[in-house]
């Protein structure tokens, strides 16, 4: 998923109160990704490499591949007296195709391998299947349409009613990429009952290697642009709820990826999830040292805080805020850069969750302290926060606001050609303005210091920006605040 398709579901599931014009005013871009872009949608796809050191006969040619494939085709036409060239023809090929580094998947499928291995995984020999099976995990890695043929989900579906784990697991595994390939094949994978039949592998496995493959299959059913029919795949709901629990690492990061999607919704789909209870596990998440599992987490809170105001006043009931505040220092900028955005969230709702961000010890504090000297990416994010609470506090809050030094770095932040960021600058230098106007009965000091720091010029500059609400915004502080021309007349 690229920066404008996260953008555009970001702002389709904003709070209902959200309005361009008034204090839920959000991005306008953004440049965040959680999800995964076309170049990611691979790292989705998992492929088996085992330990060769004992296989001596490395085969690198690729008329040995050639020949391999016509000996199997061959072989295939009489299955029972061919059973054990068959089987190592099979072995033989799965081996050279994990040593190749791009294996040509799509000329082998040209040479009419796919109706034999379909063939062979309708055979009753499970080592035959099995071989098959790792074959067709290999050939899942690429986007390939003979893969979602009837007959090849079919006897996929079969297979998970083996009474051979390791089948079943190979079986999940073909499937799992197949449905990580597009929107399309999980769509048609979906529609033939496969997801079902997975979670009942769930529940009569207890082996570690089957749950972790069972988890990730199951994230991958819950992901894609477009978003999957979530009533169709709520079932896994309950399961999701249990492995966020596990004590297995690789179990918890696949599971709370499965909610990173899920939450990514509208406000009754996140509800759905938060009626599950997973709320304070989530959130426990952000006190450990594992930074996938702490970046998993914060896409979950980020996405429920951009729900309503209701969700967002249960993730603050979860003590969240002064483990969010202790994430700002985080060595990584892109933790530092979720948590200012989850706190523009927080700070775009009611005013009690604005006051519960001021209240909490230093945290205001340190959002200024990025806003002046962090990556750009990370100061852009605090602006968000800055600004929403500036347009969402009383006069009395607002004098505990200005106190910090933060209108240096707002003003800094327009040398940067950032249009939705030049625009939420000059909102916020209006507001403050607007604020200076109570707190000075004579004389504006904030004119003053902006003047002082430079401020005047940047936005002489931006009065003729081609943008029409940057420039009709930055003649409306000039003329207001800043024509000292006509308060020298009067």
């Amino acid at each position: 998923m690229d920066y404008s398709q996260r953008l555009s579901q970001r702002k389709s599931k904003f709070k209902s109160k959200f309005n361009i014009n008034n204090q839920r005013n959000k991005r306008f871009q953004t440049c965040v990704k959680i999800s995964k872009s076309k170049k990611d949608d691979q790292l989705m796809k998992k492929r088996y490499f085992l330990d060769e050191k004992n296989y001596e006969n490395k085969l690198s040619s690729l008329n040995n591949l050639n020949q391999m494939i016509a000996n199997l085709i061959q072989f295939s036409e009489f299955v029972e007296k061919n059973e054990e060239e068959i089987i190592n023809s099979l072995t033989e090929l799965r081996k050279l195709l994990l040593k190749i580094e791009n294996p040509p998947i799509y000329e082998m499928v040209s040479s009419g391998i796919f109706p034999v291995m379909i063939k062979l995984l309708k055979q009753s020999i499970e080592q035959i299947q099995f071989e098959v099976l790792w074959i067709l995990t290999i050939f899942s890695t690429e986007s390939i349409e003979e893969l979602t043929q009837n007959d090849l989900i079919e006897c996929l579906m079969k297979l998970l009613y083996s009474t051979n784990e390791q089948i079943q697991e190979q079986a999940v595994w073909v499937i799992s990429n197949i449905v990580a390939d597009s929107p399309k094949n999980r769509d048609i994978i979906i529609e033939k009952g496969v997801l079902s039949l997975i979670l009942n592998f769930l529940v009569e496995t207890n082996t570690l290697q089957n749950l972790r493959t069972i988890s990730w299959t199951i994230s991958n059913f819950c992901n894609g642009n477009p978003k999957p029919d979530f009533e169709k795949i709520k079932i896994v709901l309950p399961f999701l709820k249990e492995m966020i629990y596990y004590v297995d690492h690789e179990i918890i990061l696949n599971s709370s990826r499965a909610f990173i999607y899920l939450t990514n919704s509208n406000p009754e789909q996140i509800q759905e999830c938060i009626n599950l209870g997973i709320l304070p596990r989530i959130v426990s998440f952000l006190k450990t040292s594992n930074l996938k599992l702490i970046s998993n987490a914060l896409h979950i809170i980020n996405n429920i805080t951009a729900g309503n105001d209701e969700q967002t006043q249960l993730v603050i009931n979860q003590n969240s805020l002064p483990v969010l505040h202790r994430l700002l220092s985080s060595p990584h900028a892109s933790i530092r850069k979720e948590v200012c955005w989850i706190l523009s969230n927080i700070t775009a709702g009611n005013q009690s969750q604005v006051i519960s961000v001021i209240e909490t010890p230093n945290l205001i504090q340190k959002i200024v302290e990025i806003l002046n000297s962090d990556e750009f990416e990370v100061r852009k994010e605090a602006l968000y926060s800055i600004s929403n609470i500036l347009a969402n506090i009383s006069f009395e809050q607002a004098k505990f606001l200005l106190d910090l030094d933060f209108i240096s770095p707002i003003c800094n932040l327009l040398s940067f050609n950032d249009p939705p960021i030049l625009f939420k600058c000059l909102s916020s230098i209006l507001s403050i303005l607007q604020f200076g106007e109570l707190f000075y009965e004579e004389k504006n000091q904030f004119v003053s210091f902006i003047e002082e720091i430079g401020g005047i010029e940047k936005i002489r500059i931006l009065e003729n920006h081609e943008i029409s609400n940057i420039n009709e915004i930055a003649q409306k502080i000039i003329e207001k605040y800043f024509n000292f021309e006509e308060i020298d007349n009067n």
